[in-house]
Formats: C-alpha cells, structure tokens, sequence
C-alpha cells in the first residue's frame, strides 16, 4: 500500500476516524489512518446508539460492521427513577420498535441483563460539558466526531451524531475533488445546527432526569405526568433523541418550548 502520497489522511482512529476511513476506502480513495495509540484505553463511551443513528450507520454501509461486534438490540426502556415504583416503572416500559421501522427488534436477553452483574471498580463517570466549533474546517481540512464537537453525553447521542458526521461527510468528499472552505461549509452548517439543537435536547434532560433535588423531583413529577398525557409539547422537546434533530419542526428546539417544561 502507498502511504507517501494518499488522497486522505484521517488523524484519530475511534468511532468516527475509524468510520470515515472505511467508508472512503470503500467508495475508492486510497486512506492513510493515524492512530496514536497501540492499545485500547477503556472509559465512558459508546455504550448506546440511538435509533436514528441506526439508520445513519445503515445507509453509511455499517450498520453490518456494529452488529458483528455483539451489539444487542434493547427494545424496551424501563424509565426507573425514584418517584416511581421498580413494578409501576417496568409496567410503563416503551416499546423502541414503534420509534422508527425496526421489525423483529429483540430485548436484551436475561442472562446478559444488569440484574446478575456484579459490581466493578472504580466507578467512571463523565463530567457533562458541552463544546462545539462553528467553523469545523479549513481549506483540506475537516473536523468530525467528538475532534469537532461534542454534546453532553447525559442523552446517548455522541455514537449517532458520529454516525451523521460519517454519512454527511463521506457523501460530500466522494462526491467531488473540491474539498475548499467553499465545498466545505454545507458540512460545517449542518453540523452546527445539529448540535445546536441536541444542546437544548441534553439540557432539558438533563434538567428533568439527573437533577435529584426537591425542585427537581418537582419537575420531574410534572413532566411524567404531561408524558403520561401523551402532551404534544413534550413529545416535541425530547422526541429527538429517538428520532434525531433532523426529523423534527425547528419550534421542538426553542427554547421558549423547553423553558416550559422546566417551569
């Protein structure tokens, strides 16, 4: 293999470089990946991939590849918390396969559930900022994944929306050889609204989910009772972290909607 001279050179080979270099190889550009480190180093990350990233790594050819590393499908989702009983909230559980067209989704089996689990330490956390670039790229150069900005992880959108960048930007660099500011800058805007309103989304969930104080059991009170009837606005406000910031009306991110629900 050449490595003087390749059409792309990708620097960081996690989800995203890792991803955007086989998807350019495959679509006939010859990839140089760098990656700085020999071994894996474990910490908090890519544990879940949402249901609209699902569909972004299907129509970016690997959705094959994340299924051979032993994901599992988990249908359901038991929204435990502590002002609902363990039997009240497993009643309540959602069916993920009504979300988006996934037929024959399976739960994850027993014997692979968190009941058996055995504790391990030290406990890993992550710290819930958010960060972003407006202008994610220069003349030849483009920044993707978590390298351009990411969302606070309280929501699980950081593996989809690296699956949006993947997708978004590899039709955009296969489809031409003009990798200017210009050809560019689509890509940057997209992005930078995207994560815009998966700023306000993580917010507000976070708001409502981990803020485990009087007030806050308060408000979260009020939104499972709105949820509970089936309320439009609430539909609306987290409705992306299933569907994605692409498949919703602008007005499901404002913030005058949000504030709403944490008042």
């Amino acid at each position: 293999m050449r490595t003087k001279n390749p059409d792309v050179v990708v620097v960081g080979a996690g989800i995203a470089g890792a991803s955007v270099a086989a998807v350019l190889a495959r679509g006939g550009l010859e990839v140089l990946l760098l990656e700085r480190q020999r071994a894996y180093r474990d910490r908090v990350r890519g544990e879940y991939m949402a249901p609209w990233g699902v569909l972004e790594a299907r129509a970016a050819g690997l959705e094959t590849v994340i299924r051979g590393a032993r994901a599992v499908d988990a249908r359901y989702n038991v929204p435990y918390d502590e002002l609902v009983a363990p039997s009240a909230a497993e009643a309540a559980r959602g069916d993920a396969s009504t979300i988006l067209p996934f037929a024959g989704l399976r739960s994850i089996p027993a014997a692979r559930g968190l009941g058996g689990a055995t504790a391990a330490g030290p406990c890993a956390t992550f710290s819930g900022e958010q960060t972003w670039c407006e202008e994610p790229y220069a003349d030849g150069v483009v920044l993707l994944g978590d390298a351009g900005g990411y969302d606070d992880p309280v929501d699980g959108q950081g593996l989809s929306l690296a699956m949006r960048d993947v997708r978004q930007l590899s039709e955009l660099l296969l489809a031409t050889g003009d990798w200017t500011v210009a050809a560019l800058r689509p890509y940057g805007q997209q992005r930078a609204e995207r994560l815009r309103r998966m700023r306000r989304v993580s917010r507000t969930f976070a708001a409502l989910m981990t803020t485990f104080t009087a007030d806050g059991r308060a408000r979260r009170n009020r939104y499972d009772t709105a949820s509970a009837a089936r309320r439009e606005d609430v539909r609306l406000a987290l409705g992306a972290i299933h569907l994605g910031p692409d498949r919703l009306p602008t007005e499901a991110f404002s913030d005058q909607l949000h504030e709403s629900l944490l008042t």
